[in-house]
């Protein structure tokens, strides 16, 4: 068993008296994932729009349309419990003049978190806003004369400054990647799609008179879409957060768009970008790059 001494912080100590971490190599206390103590604000969405229609021929109707959106006080996660940067803005300690990493090769020697007697405590705090703007437009034939169509374009652009919970593309961090800095992950949402295009129609065979193929229709859907954002990542921890909630970004040295597209080989140029120096945080933006679009 393990026995946590309670107690209350007084003015001037070092730290709070609880918890008194044991010690004999116990863990550190932490939470993962947690709820900030302090979230006392509700998320909520605000949605607006405009259109116009306009007949342009008989049963043909164009509708054209701004629909837009903003998202208040989302939950995004963040390492509460941070380490402690050093007078450069690195989580290096350089002051023991070895290369920034431990005899073992393995971790960064940092300066320490924020509250030592904690551990890592990656909670959700209701931080992140979003805005979304879309232009769309919609050309909608009713059934006339044995032929039906719709066809929908969508052109739209959604941003905001961390991802909410679990996002709906994978590929990028789902909490702050600085701790310390909200505006480094100001970018294109995860489920930021540009442009959309999706077209419909039905025609109805005109053989009435023949029972063979009396009621019989033809009709069909196309569907094409851009692609969606993704985020480079180092691969390894070379800020020394020791969790997963922070993964660091590589440099960008490359000039233009690193992407390819190539299917057959890298999507990618992986030499745009290089290792940012041991304890930074790289200069590649977040949802920096796209995948390909569907068809």
């Amino acid at each position: 068993w393990t026995t946590f001494q309670a107690g209350l912080s007084v003015p001037g100590s070092v730290a709070p008296l609880f918890p008194t971490i044991p010690t004999g190599g116990k863990p550190l206390v932490t939470s993962s994932p947690g709820f900030d103590w302090n979230n006392n604000v509700t998320p909520y969405v605000i949605q607006y729009n405009l259109s116009i229609q306009r007949e342009l021929m008989q049963g043909t109707i164009l509708t054209v349309g701004y629909v837009g959106s903003r998202s208040v006080h989302e939950l995004t996660q963040v390492e509460q419990n941070p380490l402690i940067l050093g007078p450069n803005g690195s989580t290096v300690n350089t002051t023991n003049g070895n290369n920034g990493f431990n005899a073992a090769g393995t971790a960064v020697v940092t300066y320490g978190r924020v509250n030592p007697n904690l551990g890592s405590f990656p909670d959700l705090i209701p931080t992140t806003n979003s805005r979304y703007n879309s232009m769309q437009i919609t050309v909608n034939r009713r059934l006339l004369r044995n032929v039906q169509a719709q066809a929908t374009y969508t052109w739209a652009k959604c941003e905001d400054d961390g991802a909410f919970g679990g996002a709906f593309n994978t590929n990028v961090n789902a909490a702050w990647g600085n701790p310390y800095n909200q505006s480094y992950d100001h970018s294109v949402c995860a489920y930021d799609i540009t442009q959309s295009l999706r077209v419909n129609g039905l025609w109805e065979l005109p053989f009435g008179k023949n029972r063979l193929v009396s009621g019989w229709q033809l009709s069909g859907i196309l569907t094409s879409t851009g692609g969606l954002p993704f985020t480079v990542f180092q691969g390894i921890d070379s800020l020394g957060f020791g969790t997963g909630v922070v993964n660091p970004r590589p440099n960008f040295v490359g000039s233009g768009n690193p992407v390819t597209g190539n299917p057959g080989g890298l999507y990618f140029d992986p030499t745009a970008f290089t290792l940012a120096p041991l304890g930074t945080f790289g200069n590649s933006g977040r949802l920096s790059l796209r995948g390909p679009g569907f068809n």
